[in-house]
């Protein structure tokens, strides 16, 4: 099994100055701030932060809008962008299925062993602020991500059929809002509102891409503790299901993207996913207590119990937020980690890892043929 950890490109200052530039065109020939994205191929929520924000970011379009006025030799000191897209907006957009994606041109690698991605997402945690996260790095790291990911698949497409995706939603993707429970005060940027509607729109233009690359994309989830209600409602009760059901009907026009969802609305402590001819155990992990700081040993053993009950070759999992892979009696069991960075949860149990997610491949023959976790600054 090789393991490599990988770096993704961010835009550098010039690049974001160029697109800035780009955006201020597109707005002053009459498109709306999404329209004029959409053109210049930048993600929306990027955009209006970067106009609303009072950082270095946030001036980037008041510095497009100075030197486009130079350029042109035109007045625009009184223009005023409708920056705010209001939650009703983003929640009404998410209704609309969205077009569908042509199929890729893939061609055929005859003397490739036929394999298939799995891309393992958790504890992206839209909504939670540290001092060096929230809503804009969220969206720019889940940019970084799908790059390293076709990297990677392009890499791999030399010696391999790489036609299907499958991703494990694994939880925790929305922050929630029970301040307390969830987080102190400090740690929430905004609600669950906001976080559907954003987290939706990011994931929605993800799996646009992986249309792209991939012939099919295979979507499993088992929700997280963050998008729990309360103790007092159903196990059902829960954001991150929620947050796949607004992706169901966004992409219902789509006729190669599959969601297999947990086989029961209340029994949602694990999934199983069924990848060529392996059953991958797909659980958040916030059922499992760790001792001491560290998980790894009550990781294993959870497994091992959950065996007799359930037939799996192999875990995925999340909500420690520390990457690692253990073998049990040759039982794979991948942990992923987190787009947050400066994570105090992290900190409290000890740990200091890197933003990362976690990307494998898998084959008839082999649980694993290779995995990399994807790093971001």
């Amino acid at each position: 099994m090789e393991i490599i950890l990988e770096t993704p490109r961010l835009y550098t200052a010039e690049e974001k100055s160029q697109l800035a530039y780009l955006i201020v065109k597109e707005i002053l020939n009459g498109k709306s701030v999404a329209q004029a994205s959409d053109h210049v191929g930048a993600n929306k929520a990027t955009i209006y932060s970067w106009i609303k924000r009072n950082s270095p970011e946030g001036r980037l379009i008041k510095n497009a809008m100075e030197n486009y006025r130079s350029d042109n030799s035109v007045d625009i000191e009184q223009t005023e962008f409708d920056t705010e897209e209001t939650i009703e907006q983003k929640l009404q957009r998410l209704m609309i299925p969205s077009e569908r994606v042509s199929a890729p041109n893939l061609g055929s690698n005859n003397e490739g062993v036929e394999e298939r991605v799995c891309l393992l997402l958790s504890d992206l945690h839209i909504g939670r602020r540290t001092p060096s996260f929230d809503s804009e790095v969220y969206t720019d790291r889940m940019s970084q991500l799908y790059d390293s990911l076709e990297d990677i698949v392009t890499l791999h497409r030399n010696n391999s059929e790489l036609r299907i995706i499958h991703v494990f939603d694994a939880g925790d993707n929305v922050h929630g809002e029970r301040v307390g429970q969830q987080g102190r005060m400090n740690d929430f940027e905004f609600g669950i509102p906001e976080q559907l509607a954003i987290s939706t729109s990011v994931m929605g233009e993800l799996i646009d891409k992986l249309l792209g690359l991939f012939d099919e994309v295979h979507w499993h989830d088992a929700p997280g503790n963050h998008g729990n209600l309360d103790k007092q409602y159903s196990a059902g009760s829960n954001w991150d299901l929620v947050r796949v059901n607004l992706m169901e009907n966004l992409k219902k026009n789509q006729d190669r993207i599959f969601f297999h969802r947990p086989p029961h609305i209340n029994r949602v402590a694990f999934s199983i996913a069924d990848v060529m001819n392996h059953k991958f155990l797909v659980t958040h992990g916030d059922t499992i207590k760790s001792y001491g700081g560290f998980p790894f040993g009550s990781v294993i053993k959870k497994m091992e119990h959950w065996r007799f009950i359930e037939d799996f070759d192999a875990a995925v999992l999340g909500h420690f937020h520390t990457a690692n892979v253990l073998n049990f009696n040759g039982m794979p069991i991948i942990m992923n980690g987190t787009l947050v960075s400066h994570d105090e949860y992290a900190l409290q149990l000890g740990y200091d890892s890197p933003p990362s997610q976690t990307i494998f491949g898998t084959s008839e023959d082999k649980l694993v043929t290779w995995l990399y976790q994807i790093t971001f600054d």
